[in-house]
């Protein structure tokens, strides 16, 4: 098994990544973030599910996840939290990547398996990312996979500290929204 480590290739990496960023060469990939993402614009809706704490959350309108809180939150844990999202994002955003940049340069990676732990209790927050490939690669391939694994969306998306507008909006049952 080979991983993304910037000392060797037989020992585990761990990549730490804060939302400052972490340095390093990004390697050519031209077009493949635009592929990936497309436009950049996402869309999601999360609906109550019953009177508990569970969620179902529309994702572009193809696509339904559920969350929920654990039981000692009073949640019945038939999801994920929705902050523990986060790190899934990161996880399969970072895999997806690594992996489409393998594809186009026809390398045979085997498994790759990404784990991302979330601190959220620190400041900043940090996300600690550990990528684990199944296949033996160069120093050269397995440096551009640290790059590529640099240019995931959903950790640009965190770094860039985004803004938020909260609207809230009064549902009559006819439908019809007012502002509240």
């Amino acid at each position: 098994m080979c991983t993304l480590d910037s000392l060797a290739t037989t020992a585990s990496a761990v990549v730490r990544t804060g939302y400052a960023g972490a340095s390093g060469p990004t390697p050519d990939v031209p077009g493949l973030l635009r592929t990936y993402v497309g436009a950049m614009r996402m869309h999601a809706t999360a609906r109550r599910v019953g009177p508990g704490l569970a969620h179902e959350i529309d994702v572009n309108g193809r696509h339904t996840i559920v969350t929920d809180e654990p039981r000692h939150l009073g949640g019945d844990d038939t999801g994920p939290a929705p902050h523990e999202l986060l790190a899934a994002a990161v996880a399969a955003c970072v895999s997806t990547m690594i992996a489409m940049y393998a594809r186009r340069k026809d390398w045979e990676l085997g498994e790759v398996a990404v784990q991302v732990e979330h601190e959220a209790d620190t400041e900043p927050p940090a996300f600690i990312v550990t990528i684990d490939i199944e296949r033996d690669l160069s120093a050269d391939q397995l440096d551009r996979l640290k790059g590529v694994a640099r240019t995931c969306p959903a950790r640009h998306s965190l770094q860039a500290r985004p803004d938020f507008a909260e609207r809230f909006e009064s549902l009559d049952r006819d439908g019809a929204g007012a502002p509240a």
